[in-house]
């Protein structure tokens, strides 16, 4: 264990990796570079001067393996996060937190109930660790604590950015959005938290932070290959909106309302209500359903899939229902009656995003995807592209937003059949976040999807295949 006695004093080059900065000097004589993880004496005998000063009175801490969770003390090191006693002397774990000039100028105590409390000032600090990474890289995780960003580092062996917000996930979508300068420089942003309701509801908030938001006036499309989870995409992202009190119509065009009905409730619980061996207790059904009263207005669309009846159904539902979010799935049932189909999707889409637009309501749009040109199949994991839509060129030039869910749905092992990735395919707003992708994870038990819960790829099987069966 290593006693922690000093204060930072400045930062300067590292003689062992050749690091020009990442090398830490402390009042003690002694150094630590964060890039290469090396300790040794410091610099300069003399002692250095603060470039600010940071009015902190700071706990004295030791490193040690923290075994519960098997993360080494080479971790906790790299991530300066120690045991000590508070001033009252009871046990604790100190966090240590950095402000922009890689100072500590807070700490976050944890104790052996799990409560918390900050010394030292807080709102300067960044997130746990993030003074360990540069601005720009491929991938970073976020996680919702100190211990687990410590967990996601042991597994990467201390090699690969990972940081921690300050105040779990409830505060997560407010200071993920202070840091998106900083995060917009990495190709890719993993959410590691929890499966519970406040780790699931943070991940949307902050993937819809991470397009700065949902705009009334536009349209948005998801596509994706066959039965690879486009219904279920949108009736996840539909219970989230019922919860949070948004008045919703739905135009599925190829399930019964009945169906829609008993899905958006099985997100909400977490059963599978639409099949027919689900155990279903019904008093939580029923009250589940009746807390859509006046939110949800389903379309029964048995009869009339073309576009100047559901135009006119839109309209309705605007003006005396007062819904500003519409769903409609899918484009190709929509569009199937034409006799050119491409042309009159052309037209088609002018339209659904003119009247986004006039009535200031918010669009999604479900579409097939044609086969990839090359490589595996969409069921077997193949990437999906902007030019696979179906009638890509007119649903390119009127969607703000593309989506693309990849998973592969031939592998073998169940466990990675489950998993997936919805790929940005375009952000016409401000284009930052084009080509990122959301990991996500669907819980065959529940029927929920759960967002960002590991850090993985597709693994791809086979090559081409065009046979839908």
């Amino acid at each position: 264990m290593t006693n922690e006695t000093s204060e930072f004093l400045h930062h300067t080059s590292c003689d062992s990796c050749g690091s020009t900065d990442a090398n830490a000097v402390y009042s003690n004589g002694t150094a630590y570079c964060f890039a290469c993880s090396t300790w040794s004496k410091g610099t300069s005998d003399a002692p250095a001067t603060r470039s600010r000063s940071v009015n902190v009175d700071l706990l004295k801490y030791e490193y040690q393996d923290l075994n519960k969770r098997k993360i080494p003390e080479t971790i906790a090191k790299q991530f300066r996060y120690g045991l000590g006693h508070d001033k009252s002397g009871v046990l604790c774990q100190v966090a240590n937190y950095f402000n922009k000039d890689k100072e500590i100028v807070a700490q976050k105590l944890r104790y052996p109930d799990k409560t918390f409390k900050f010394i030292g000032d807080a709102k300067e600090a960044m997130m746990f660790g993030q003074q360990l990474w540069g601005n720009t890289g491929k991938k970073i995780v976020i996680t919702e604590g100190e211990i687990d960003c410590l967990s996601v580092a042991t597994a990467f062996d201390g090699k690969y950015p990972v940081v921690s917000v300050k105040n779990g996930s409830s505060a997560a979508k407010k200071e993920i959005s202070q840091h998106l300068s900083w995060l917009s420089g990495y190709e890719e942003i993993y959410l590691w938290f929890d499966n519970d309701e406040p780790g699931r509801k943070a991940v949307t908030e902050c993937l819809t932070d991470y397009l700065y938001g949902r705009r009334f006036g536009e349209v948005v499309t998801v596509g994706a290959g066959v039965s690879i989870g486009k219904t279920d995409f949108v009736m996840s992202q539909l219970a989230f909106d019922l919860k949070q009190g948004w008045k919703v119509a739905t135009f599925m065009l190829e399930q019964s309302t009945k169906e829609t009905l008993l899905r958006a409730a099985g997100k909400v619980d977490g059963v599978h209500y639409h099949l027919p061996n689900a155990e279903i207790q019904k008093d939580k059904l029923v009250e589940t359903v009746n807390g859509f009263q006046d939110l949800l207005y389903m379309f029964d669309n048995f009869g009339s899939n073309d576009w100047a009846s559901i135009s006119d159904k839109i309209r309705y539902m605007f003006h005396n229902y007062g819904c500003r979010i519409f769903y409609i799935d899918n484009l190709t049932a929509l569009n199937a009656h034409a006799q050119d189909e491409r042309r009159n999707l052309d037209a088609l889409m002018a339209e659904v995003a003119g009247i986004a637009r006039e009535l200031d309501i918010w669009i999604m749009l479900v579409s097939h995807l044609n086969p990839p040109k090359s490589g595996p199949s969409h069921e077997a994991g193949g990437k999906t592209e902007q030019a696979q839509f179906t009638g890509s060129r007119a649903i390119m030039r009127w969607s703000y937003a593309m989506f693309g869910i990849e998973r592969n749905t031939l592998h073998e092992d169940e466990n990675e059949r489950n998993k997936g990735v919805v790929r940005i395919l375009k952000d016409r707003f401000s284009g930052s976040a084009t080509g990122r992708t959301v990991g996500f994870r669907y819980d065959r038990d529940t029927g929920i999807v759960y967002e960002m819960d590991d850090d993985f790829e597709i693994e791809q099987t086979g090559a081409k295949d065009d046979n839908d069966f």
